[in-house]
């Protein structure tokens, strides 16, 4: 066998240990969380910098399929959070907004004052045009091991993500959930 068929055999195989890496970390985390071992450590600041972080580790798949990520952040917000975990929240949903956008979209990014039962809550919200969502799915693409029938497209993933996410921001005091644009598209939004 020659050298190039060796780089491309090495090559996969490299690319399947990391995505077993990334399935056993999502199953590891899944157990902690379950059992409430998950540790955190909680700091008052703002979110920005952390959706700035993991818009940059988005860019390189950003450009190769074409995709535009716009956000708007109000660094006025201070909220108590974890800086990993909610960088793993928002790091899922960009990942899945990505997968599911065609090429030459935009996903919109967004973090604000939100007002809910007179309470001034942190919104995070990650809005693609992708395929959307079925209505009777909203609720349970967040269950372990489960994927919107309308993604499972080959693109890739677990039906971990989601799950995780919710734990995550369940764990936080927030809630999360999913709705389908009028315009078409997910509308994945948390609040902290």
């Amino acid at each position: 066998v020659g050298r190039e068929k060796l780089s491309e055999y090495f090559g996969e195989i490299s690319e399947s240990a990391e995505r077993l890496m990334f399935l056993l970390n999502d199953l590891l985390d899944l157990a902690k969380l379950e059992a409430g071992k998950m540790s955190y450590e909680f700091d008052l600041g703002s979110i920005c910098a952390e959706i700035d972080r993991c818009i940059s580790e988005t860019s390189l798949l950003c450009h190769e399929k074409n995709i535009l990520i716009t956000s708007a952040c109000d660094q006025s917000i201070l909220v108590e959070f974890d800086r990993l975990r909610i960088g793993q929240v928002i790091s899922n949903l960009l990942s899945n907004a990505i997968k599911f956008c065609s090429a030459g979209t935009e996903i919109t990014l967004l973090a604000a004052r939100h007002k809910k039962d007179d309470i001034s809550y942190l919104k995070v919200t990650v809005a693609d045009p992708g395929v959307g969502i079925p209505e009777d799915e909203l609720e349970t693409i967040f269950d372990d091991f489960t994927q919107s029938s309308k993604t499972k497209s080959g693109a890739g993933g677990t039906g971990l993500g989601l799950a995780i996410s919710k734990k995550i921001i369940e764990d936080h005091g927030g809630e999360i959930w999913a709705e389908n644009s009028p315009e078409g598209g997910a509308v994945f939004s948390f609040i902290l």
